[in-house]
């Protein structure tokens, strides 16, 4: 039986801080063993740095964004990333590139003033909080709410979220949970979800794009038209549909579409549909206010179904 190795107290804070994007507090230093005396000593000698008040940097760490993010939590205890600063910790659509820092602080929190940080007095729970590459934040639902609070874009971000595998029940649970807590955000989230989970893009805006297409390509398309295999099982029914063409349009939901389950399910049913020679666009709720990207996509599957067609026509004539 191999015998476990003790590390010695700069082993330990070496390890501390590899994980912590090269800063570590000084009550984290203290932890691992390192004395106010050596803590000055190492400073002196420039093995350390002060970075702010009660944050220690490790010198010749890369500066990158991570980091001051990471030593601006570390300044007050408690601290975790929020808003588009967490957003960008998940890598969340919309705010990938976001370069500001908001830290947010328990109540009963010192106040603080770092340059280039913006620190806020919230209540945060244990639920509302994760580590996301080492670095404490907001989870993506509160985050969202956060995001959502201030009036900014939380569609995308939430898209993004679902297209990842959130799962919409979850979501749903938490904004619930977070409603009625004097938190601004749950509501417009609820709202938000509800559009791509439990409503469908409203009938006008199909018959807006059939519209489109119409002056565009000059097909017809109908509403609702079931599709069978056949044996006769009923595989989809299309918002819209060329049968000559045997081309559809189907409004998807997160619900029974945005998982990676159900995105497997729907391609095995997909294969299935175009098996018997249908090919199909689909569209989201986000794309409500995408109706010419949209037009483009059918317009493009118009010329491949066409270019099929012909295909088809000429073998019979053969």
């Amino acid at each position: 039986m191999e015998e476990e190795v003790e590390l010695t107290v700069m082993e330990k804070c070496a390890a501390l801080f590899a994980c912590q994007h090269g800063v570590a507090s000084d009550r984290q230093v203290r932890a691992a063993g390192i004395s106010w005396k050596r803590q000055n000593a190492l400073i002196a000698s420039q093995v350390w740095k002060r970075v702010h008040p009660g944050v220690l940097g490790l010198t010749g760490a890369p500066d990158t964004w991570e980091r001051d993010v990471m030593a601006a939590t570390l300044a007050v205890k408690g601290g975790v990333a929020c808003g588009r600063t967490a957003a960008r910790l998940h890598g969340l659509d919309g705010y990938r590139w976001y370069t500001g820092i908001k830290i947010a602080l328990p109540r009963s929190a010192r106040r603080i003033k770092i340059a280039g940080v913006t620190y806020t007095r919230l209540t945060i729970g244990e639920a509302d909080t994760t580590v996301v590459n080492g670095i404490p934040a907001t989870t993506v639902a509160v985050t969202l709410i956060h995001i959502a609070s201030r009036g900014l874009n939380a569609g995308q971000p939430l898209d993004d979220a679902l297209r990842r595998g959130h799962k919409p029940a979850v979501l749903r649970a938490e904004f619930e949970r977070c409603k009625g807590q004097g938190v601004r955000g749950p509501s417009e989230m609820l709202e938000l979800l509800a559009d791509r989970v439990d409503r469908r893009l409203p009938r006008s805006w199909f018959q807006r794009l059939a519209k489109d297409v119409f002056a565009a390509e000059a097909i017809d398309f109908v509403d609702e038209w079931p599709v069978y295999d056949t044996n006769g099982r009923h595989l989809a029914d299309l918002d819209l549909a060329n049968v000559e063409l045997h081309l559809g349009v189907e409004c998807q939901s997160w619900e029974w579409h945005g998982s990676p389950s159900a995105q497997n399910r729907d391609l095995r049913r997909k294969r299935r549909v175009r098996e018997v020679g249908w090919e199909v666009v689909d569209v989201w709720w986000s794309d409500l206010n995408r109706t010419a990207e949209v037009l483009a996509d059918v317009r493009l599957a118009i010329t491949i179904a066409r270019a099929r067609k012909l295909v088809a026509d000429r073998a019979v004539r053969e």
